[in-house]
């Protein structure tokens, strides 16, 4: 980055130790800059950087939180499932009426019994 580049450039001081000085000597000798450009370049990269890396983690977030509530709903219909007896097809209306009231009760008492466990793992008592 040269003077013509910019019109007006700020003058920023700042103390660096000895082992952020042979970083920065490194990246001097490395990309043929002078220090002063080396770092301008440094602080953008870093700081554009961070902002790519942002979007990114935000994305993944996203990603990650689809996918967890599709693997809740999976789960939900697994236990469902797993819960009928074999021959639930082949029952007459009233069977199924009575075995819909099971499984929601089975599912009241399971939500239940989970609402627990998670208590008394995030108390530290299991």
């Amino acid at each position: 980055m040269r003077k013509s580049e910019h019109s007006k450039l700020q003058t920023i001081t700042f103390r660096v130790s000895d082992f952020e000085n042979e970083l920065i000597e490194k990246e001097v000798k490395i990309r043929g800059l002078s220090k002063s450009e080396v770092i301008r370049l440094l602080i953008v990269e870093g700081l554009s950087g961070f902002d790519r890396k942002q979007e990114y983690m935000l994305s993944r977030f996203d990603k990650i939180d689809a996918e967890l509530a599709l693997l809740k709903d999976i789960g939900s219909l697994a236990a469902a499932s797993a819960a009928l007896p074999f021959g639930v097809d082949n029952q007459d209306a009233d069977e199924v009426a009575k075995l819909r009231k099971q499984l929601r009760l089975h599912f009241k008492n399971s939500s239940a019994i989970g609402k627990n466990l998670l208590e008394l793992i995030q108390d530290g008592r299991l």
